[in-house]
């Protein structure tokens, strides 16, 4: 009755008790039974539950299971806290951090080299079971979310076999209302921006500006301090940088909020200012393994892609290095390359 009517707190002391507690295998079987069955239940709803506390109960249940089905002179408390420690580490993958935890909890400085190495036989049979429960979700619900080393196959891919070759690009200088246009257009969150030459035919790459950015531009007619000649107040320079960490999932909203005149969709917006001149950027022959990295490292969003003539040709996103998105792209591409050739060789043929 203890081990059901007790709380959290109170069922893990409980099962961590070192003193002579009186407590059945079967008690402790049936709460095991019960208890994991709740636990994987909660796991699959759209509730707010962790799995530290559940992982340390089971734990500790099946480790004091064992000690108590075993000689008088063995330790129940001991053997709880080893499996609480064991199953911990196979769904977290935490080893120096849950012995301190565990040692500091239980005040058994004693408890610490048996901890240690229940610990380490646990990592390595987890890592070659399963990855860890927060990762095995993650690629369940196929979330952007990358591992730390790229798989061996992109060795032998370039960022242009990933890349979207239907990239946007903006001049350095733009309508409002053009500006208004592409934003309405797309979603996307970067531009690149390009330096056109003196005949408005090329696309060299000159930076690159967020949608945010931009939607702070426009709705801060940024356009009149260049056309008064004026500098920007320091106030909105602030407002500029701080428009930069704005919630992704928002951008579009205030889009529709922006009422622009017919006169001043006509003024010129000119983006060098404002634009990121030096952002990381990739050649199109880059091995993929390395734009891996550039994404898994650094944190990237986004990441222009040019040409060996400096020329923007594509943009890759987080989403398009995910291995199952890069399979997909990579086969798309080989089939319509398959279906170009098709009508030259039967042309040869005949």
């Amino acid at each position: 009755a203890t081990l059901f009517l007790s709380p959290q707190e109170g069922l893990i002391k409980h099962l961590l008790q070192r003193t002579e507690v009186e407590v059945t295998p079967s008690a402790l079987g049936i709460l095991l039974a019960l208890y994991t069955v709740i636990a994987v239940l909660v796991f699959g709803i759209a509730v707010p539950a962790g799995n530290f506390i559940p992982a340390l109960t089971i734990g500790a249940a099946m480790g004091r299971l064992l000690g108590e089905v075993f000689p008088d002179d063995s330790d129940p408390g001991r053997f709880a806290l080893m499996g609480a420690a064991a199953v911990l580490c196979g769904v977290t993958r935490m080893t120096i951090t849950l012995a301190a935890i565990l040692v500091e909890v239980t005040h058994d400085v004693g408890a610490l080299l048996p901890l240690m190495f229940t610990l380490a036989v646990s990592k390595i049979s987890a890592d070659l079971l399963a990855p860890s429960f927060d990762d095995g979700m993650m690629h369940a619900q196929r979330l952007p979310f990358l591992e730390e080393e790229p798989p061996h196959e992109l060795a032998l891919l370039t960022a242009r076999d990933v890349m979207s070759d239907k990239v946007i690009v903006l001049r350095e200088v733009e309508r409002v209302g053009d500006l208004l246009a592409v934003l309405r257009r797309c979603r996307h969150s970067g531009f690149p921006v390009v330096d056109t030459g003196r005949s408005n035919q090329c696309t060299f790459f000159s930076g690159l500006i967020l949608r945010r950015h931009l939607l702070f531009l426009i709705s801060s007619r940024a356009w009149e301090y260049e056309v008064l000649g004026l500098a920007v107040p320091i106030n909105d320079k602030l407002a500029f940088v701080a428009s930069g960490s704005g919630n992704a999932a928002g951008e579009d909203a205030p889009v529709s909020s922006l009422h622009i005149s017919d006169e001043d969709r006509d003024q010129l917006l000119d983006l060098r200012p404002f634009m990121d001149p030096c952002p990381f950027l990739a050649n199109e022959l880059m091995p993929l393994h390395r734009v891996y990295r550039l994404f898994g490292g650094l944190g990237l969003r986004h990441l222009p892609v040019v040409d060996c003539r400096e020329q923007v040709v594509g943009m890759i996103t987080r989403k398009d290095v995910l291995p199952d998105i890069i399979e997909e792209r990579v086969l798309a591409k080989s089939q319509a390359r398959q279906r170009a050739e098709r009508p030259g060789d039967r042309g040869g043929d005949s």
